[in-house]
């Protein structure tokens, strides 16, 4: 079995942080699985120069690492608060780092297509904004998880610091719904939209797919022609819209899974957290490996994001202000 329930056979129970025994089975496979796609994604990010990508990736991976660890640790000793809170802290900040991946790689979208599209005329202003939100988000979850703790020490029947860290998690699910409204809003003007732009007799006789846009190429950004021809490139927003989705997915079941407590039927039962976080996370990341890791995807073209002023119209691109290559200031 997976999880070992204690309520009717440990007398100590009560002070077991789990309320259950972690499995070896689940914990190690998982643990495994994140070792394989961190090495995956280190190499890829060193062979394409994918640097703020591969450094999401491989902080996130390295902390569902560090957690899948502390839990199967913990088979042994559930009653180990350091095991118990290197777990939660990987599991809880993990996150953070891989969908800082995926806010950057829309940014990267923007700039393929044209700004022209997007709600930001910046495209850097899709990272510097959803990733404030996580992070306030993360000083949320993470003051009330030290309240919780102390609640917890002191034996109070308080709950102040779940209430917060539900209060966190609702903010970060709420910040990933407006991203998907952006995220959807671009592609729409992308695929559907953008055909208000071309001749009606033309847009008429066109085969409707949802990546098919040759016949209206030339409205976007001249420069990644050749890219957005590739087929790997044309499925891509498809493969990172599923990626995204399984990341929000989790986080509305960790919205759940804390509303019922410490103790609650969803937290004590560890098939649910196995499927929902860490198989979530896991595809969340594996899916942008290969073939459709980015910067194999992007064919060694240089995705400049602008840190000045944009402007972008069917013909030409006008970049006045720094730039920014995968993150460094140019």
């Amino acid at each position: 079995m997976i999880v070992q329930d204690l309520t009717t056979r440990d007398p100590d129970y009560r002070y077991n942080f789990y309320h259950n025994t972690p499995g070896i089975a689940g914990n190690a496979v998982f643990l495994a699985l994140f070792l394989v796609l961190v090495i995956s994604h280190l190499f890829l990010a060193l062979k394409y120069k994918q640097r703020w990508l591969g450094l999401c990736l491989f902080l996130g991976e390295l902390l569902e690492i560090l957690a899948y660890g502390g839990r199967l640790g913990s088979h042994n000793n559930p009653y180990d608060r350091g095991l118990y809170i290197l777990q939660m802290f990987g599991t809880t900040i993990a996150p953070i780092f891989i969908v800082a991946g995926y806010y950057y790689l829309f940014a990267k979208f923007v700039v393929i297509y044209g700004i022209k599209y997007s709600i930001f005329k910046n495209p850097i202003m899709y990272s510097y904004l959803f990733m404030s939100c996580d992070l306030f988000s993360l000083i949320l979850q993470g003051g009330g998880g030290g309240v919780a703790s102390a609640e917890s020490s002191s034996h109070s029947n308080s709950k102040v610091g779940i209430h917060i860290m539900i209060g966190g998690l609702v903010f970060q699910v709420v910040s990933m719904t407006v991203f998907l409204i952006f995220w959807c809003l671009f592609f729409y003007r992308i695929y559907f939209q953008s055909d208000k732009e071309i001749d009606p007799m033309i847009v008429k006789t066109q085969k409707k797919s949802f990546n098919h846009t040759s016949y209206k190429d030339h409205l976007f950004n001249p420069e990644f022609q050749e890219l957005r021809g590739n087929k790997n490139f044309q499925r891509l927003p498809v493969v990172v819209t599923i990626g995204f989705m399984a990341i929000f997915i989790r986080c509305c079941y960790r919205v759940a899974e804390l509303c019922q407590g410490w103790s609650g039927y969803l937290i004590i039962h560890e098939a649910f957290i196995l499927v929902f976080d860490a198989m979530f996370m896991f595809f969340s990341c594996a899916i942008i490996t290969w073939p459709y890791y980015p910067g194999s995807v992007f064919q060694g073209h240089k995705i400049i994001v602008a840190k000045g002023l944009w402007h972008f119209e069917s013909s030409q691109v006008i970049d006045i202000g720094e730039k920014v290559i995968d993150g460094e200031i140019k």
